[in-house]
Parts: structure tokens; C-alpha cells; sequence
């Protein structure tokens, strides 16, 4: 009986780490794949307090201090 239950165990931990390391592996992919959309998008002011104007990286505007949305 004892045999038996260390068995599960030591399957269910083998299991259990083979799962997290994979799900490791992927959510560093899709931060990479974020990252790089997110480097291609663009930000502009809500207000368009500067016209047209975009931004590479998501801040607050320098005119009104709005956060920038996605442009589109």
C-alpha cells in the first residue's frame, strides 16, 4: 500500500513540474510576442491636445497629462 501512494505522488509531482515548466516556457513567449506588438503600436492624447502626433511607448501626454491611448 505504502509503494502504491509514493508511486501517485512521485507522478503527480513529475506531472506537476512538467506542467510548470512548460507553462514557464509560454508565458515568456507571450510577453516576448507583446513586447513586440506593443514596440508596432502607437499612442496619441484622447484630447489630440497635439494634433496628430503619436507616441512609441504608452505615457501620459505632455500638454494636458492624459495617459496616451492606443492610436488608430
Amino acid at each position: 500500500m505504502k509503494k502504491v501512494l509514493a508511486l501517485t505522488v512521485l507522478v503527480v509531482l513529475v506531472g506537476a513540474l512538467t506542467l510548470g515548466v512548460t507553462g514557464c516556457s509560454r508565458g515568456e513567449e507571450t510577453a516576448v510576442e507583446e513586447q513586440v506588438q506593443e514596440s508596432a503600436a502607437h499612442y496619441a492624447c484622447p484630447m489630440k491636445c497635439e494634433g496628430e502626433k503619436t507616441y512609441s511607448t504608452p505615457r501620459n501626454c505632455p500638454v494636458c497629462g492624459m495617459g496616451l491611448k492606443k492610436a488608430e
